[in-house]
């Protein structure tokens, strides 16, 4: 990443500095066209260094700036149909500014013969003045898609994304595992009711029946304690402190 940013702003700078250079190398036909409106007159050896200097400038610009919007189109990381439109524009300049001239030399002719009409002279300066324009937009485009702010913002943003999308991951785990954890209180807490309620069914089962302690059955006589009716029974018949039983006979004197 830091390998990266100082050529991304040199190239942005070359960008810079090309568009500067399209729009500058107009200034000395600017100057001929508006000392020409105002009719003053320019010699011609200084005429001579001003076109030179403009036709200088302007293979420069156009060729340097083509190759460079070229180059952008391919490696930008956005823009790079808009950069691929201005390329084809650059190029269809070029190649009409030049072609003319081409076709002059193969037909041994010079280039005010092969373009001779009215309209195709204006379309060929029309398209002389805005090869460098066209030039220029392209190249100041390409820095702008290239442009280092921008590639740390957009960077920037897919971080602040990432992060967003990370902290609503670990808010979902967190529900989740905040979920699962009561789930797992309510069914230890479900099996510990039932264990209980076992462990009680089980006592109950097993637990042994308290013998009921039988009521002793006292003699009517003596008052002697006896476990069961029969033995005091047996008993009462032998006992000699048992209460008289009066016989009819008596009962009736």
């Amino acid at each position: 990443m830091d390998d990266t940013k100082p050529s991304t702003a040199n190239a942005n700078r070359l960008g810079t500095v090309l568009a500067a250079a399209a729009i500058l190398v107009q200034a000395p036909r600017l100057v001929l066209t508006i000392l020409a409106a105002d009719r003053l007159p320019v010699a011609e050896q200084a005429e001579q260094i001003l076109l030179s200097v403009a036709a200088m400038g302007t293979a420069v610009a156009v060729t340097g700036g083509g190759i460079y919007i070229a180059h952008a189109a391919l490696t930008a990381p956005r823009w790079r149909l808009a950069l691929g439109f201005a390329w084809l524009m650059v190029l269809t300049a070029s190649a009409g500014l030049v072609a003319p001239a081409i076709a002059a030399r193969l037909a041994g002719q010079q280039l005010h013969e092969i373009v001779n009409s009215p309209a195709l002279r204006a379309a060929w300066a029309v398209l002389a003045a805005l090869a460098h324009e066209m030039t220029a937009a392209g190249c100041m485009l390409a820095a702008a898609a290239s442009s280092p702010d921008r590639l740390d913002s957009e960077a920037l943003e897919l971080r602040l994304y990432a992060e967003r999308d990370d902290a609503l991951e670990r808010d979902r785990l967190a529900q989740e595992r905040a979920a699962l954890a009561e789930q797992r209180a309510e069914r230890a807490e479900e099996a510990e009711r039932t264990r209980s309620l076992l462990r009680h069914a089980a006592l109950e089962i097993t637990a042994p029946e308290s013998p009921v302690e039988s009521e002793p059955f006292a003699c009517q006589g003596c008052g002697r304690s006896f476990k069961t009716k029969q033995a005091r029974a047996g008993h009462q018949r032998s006992c000699s402190a048992r209460p008289a039983i009066p016989s009819p006979t008596q009962g009736e004197s």
